[in-house]
C-alpha cells in the first residue's frame, strides 16, 4: 500500500479580502453578509459608552 504525502499547499488570492465597507449604502442584508464572508471588513463606529458597557 502507497502512502500519498502533501507535497504543495496551493493558496488563492482572496481579492476582497481587508476591503473596507464601513459607511457602504445601499446593500441588503445578504449581500453584505455574503462579502463578509469573502474576507472584506466593516469596522463599527465605537463610542465612549460602547466601551465603558463593554468593560465592565
Amino acid at each position: 500500500m502507497e502512502t500519498l504525502e502533501c507535497i504543495k499547499t496551493l493558496k488563492v488570492d482572496r481579492l476582497y479580502e481587508e476591503m473596507n465597507i464601513t459607511g457602504v449604502t445601499g446593500l441588503t442584508a445578504e449581500q453584505r453578509s455574503a462579502l463578509l464572508a469573502v474576507g472584506v471588513v466593516e469596522c463599527l463606529q465605537v463610542t465612549k459608552t460602547h466601551l465603558h458597557s463593554f468593560m465592565l
